[in-house]
């Protein structure tokens, strides 16, 4: 009975120093992040390359989810009123 006193005096201590190791490591992880974002931004390799981008083909009318120009809806095809 004794030792199951000793543990839950302790627990609250325990779940703290659990806290505060996390807290440490996510500012050193936030640290971490931001020095490589400094050195990605530094790098001359993501300047934007003059050359440019290829142009896709268009999407077919059955996966094109804009507003027809005529006023139709999808659901009235041509087979259906």
């Amino acid at each position: 009975m004794g030792i199951i006193k000793t543990a839950m005096g302790w627990l609250p201590h325990l779940l703290i120093m659990a806290g505060a190791l996390l807290v440490i490591a996510g500012i050193i992880g936030f640290v971490i992040s931001r020095k490589r974002m400094a050195e990605v931004q530094d790098d001359p390799a993501s300047d934007p390359s003059p050359e440019p981008r290829p142009q896709l083909p268009p999407l077919p009318d059955l996966l094109d989810s804009r507003p027809r120009k005529n006023g139709r809806s999808r659901a009235e095809g041509p087979g259906r009123r």
